[in-house]
């Protein structure tokens, strides 16, 4: 009835609670128990995110949660946090059964504790050396390894660490390579590159001994040296005379300076060499001429007479006389004459002796076909090819050459005698009394 009025029922707070009952002006009172509910049963309604622990992870209940029934009919979703969860092992490998008490009910879920293993391996930093030439050696130094475990865990090895295995390299073949690193049961790749060994460049390092010539002369690249560098930084030294060294731009017939390059393994260099005309540096008398004492009057000749022409490259020729210009002979001047020989600018000298012509009458005798007779009072002198004839010399006759020396000397046993010379020239004939000059041709 709308007209009765019910007061001091707290359904928030427990225990007895007198109640007042209003109506129509008039109260009584009576008495009621108000009980805390009381949970029946709780279950896991969403299980946590981790269900799965690798060993050594603490316990993670986060998004968890169960559902509280109550005796008066009330549900109540609750975190799983505010649970008291027992049964877990973090060290303990495999599956675990959880108990999860709340309002001293309880209830159950499971979990898995996985042992901690290697999840992956990754190159971090390359070794120092990526590039090599064939031949080389391969080399991990300087590369480094992370290792992730299935706990989040990492560390760094080295790629020399035991346990490291690298494969795929193949030092003689020029190509970019893939190699695999393998490691706890993981593998990962890097690349390297391997380069031919090539020829960079080259350098003369020492020039040949000769690099001056002489119009004519041959090239010689006799001790020279060229320095051969290669791509990966190894050099040798080789003769410009080894085989696979072309060497070209020579001319031995044009006199400058010339640039000759040096070819080897497809590589080029240059190096300068001078090639110089010859010239007469000096002249000297070789031979001299047949004839050097000449009669007044008589031409020069100068047969059989040589020159030696030096040259500056230190070759030597022998000229003929006949093929220079002499000047300073003066057939009419009796005396010692120096006569001056020219040849490619160049002088010498070389001196001859012109002498007085005696005309003297011929012997009565015929068979003497004298050339030359000299009449003094009773004793006759003259001279036939390379005979001196002496008639009544007195009793010792001397031959002197024109320097003054005595080269022969004859003691006469007839009236009559002939004197044999080996060489023509002019010479003095004295007797005991006379003196008289010859010619011996």
């Amino acid at each position: 009835d709308e007209k009765v009025k019910i007061s001091g029922f707290d359904k928030t707070k427990t225990g007895k609670q007198p109640l007042t009952v209003e109506y129509l002006g008039k109260e009584t009172m009576f008495e009621v128990t108000v009980k805390a509910k009381s949970a029946v049963s709780i279950s896991i309604t969403t299980s946590p995110k981790k269900t799965e622990y690798i060993k050594g992870e603490k316990l993670d209940v986060s998004e968890g949660e169960i559902t509280v029934k109550y005796d008066n009919g009330d549900r109540e979703i609750v975190d799983l946090s505010f649970a008291e969860i027992s049964g877990f092992d973090r060290n303990k490998v495999g599956k675990q059964t959880l108990t999860v008490e709340y309002l001293e009910k309880e209830t159950m879920f499971e979990v898995l504790v996985k042992a901690v293993d290697v999840e992956k391996i990754e190159l971090t930093t390359l070794p120092e050396k990526v590039e090599y030439f064939v031949g080389e050696d391969f080399s991990a130094k300087g590369g480094a390894l992370k290792i992730t475990y299935n706990n989040g865990d990492t560390k760094i090895i080295d790629l020399t660490a035991d346990g490291v295995k690298i494969s795929g390299f193949d030092k003689n073949k020029a190509t970019k390579q893939t190699l695999k690193v393998e490691a706890f049961g993981k593998e990962t790749t890097f690349e390297i590159l391997v380069k031919a060994v090539d020829v960079e460049k080259i350098v003369l390092t020492t020039l040949p001994e000769k690099v001056e010539y002489f119009v004519g002369e041959d090239f010689s690249a006799k001790g020279g040296a060229l320095k051969i560098t290669y791509n990966n930084g190894d050099t040798k030294i080789i003769d410009l005379t080894a085989d696979g060294v072309k060497i070209s731009g020579f001319d031995k017939n044009k006199a400058t300076k010339q640039t000759l390059k040096v070819e080897a393994f497809g590589k080029e260099t240059t190096f300068g060499v001078l090639v110089k005309a010859k010239s007469a540096v000096s002249i000297s008398i070789t031979t001299s001429p047949k004839k050097t004492e000449y009669i007044k009057g008589e031409k020069l000749d100068v047969s059989e007479g040589e020159i030696t022409v030096k040259y500056d490259s230190g070759e030597e020729k022998i000229v003929e006389l006949s093929a220079t210009k002499i000047s300073g002979y003066d057939r009419n001047k009796v005396g010692k004459q120096t006569l001056t020989v020219e040849y490619k600018g160049l002088t010498t000298t070389f001196d001859v002796e012109v002498e007085q012509e005696n005309i003297i009458p011929k012997p009565e005798n015929p068979e003497t076909k004298t050339d030359d007779i000299v009449i003094t009072e009773n004793v006759k002198i003259w001279s036939s090819g390379k005979t001196i004839f002496v008639e009544n010399g007195g009793k010792e006759i001397f031959i002197v050459d024109m320097s003054g020396k005595i080269v022969k000397t004859v003691k006469p046993d007839s009236n009559r005698i002939e004197i044999q010379m080996s060489k023509g020239g002019i010479y003095i004939v004295k007797t005991n009394s006379k003196t008289q000059k010859v010619i011996i041709r």
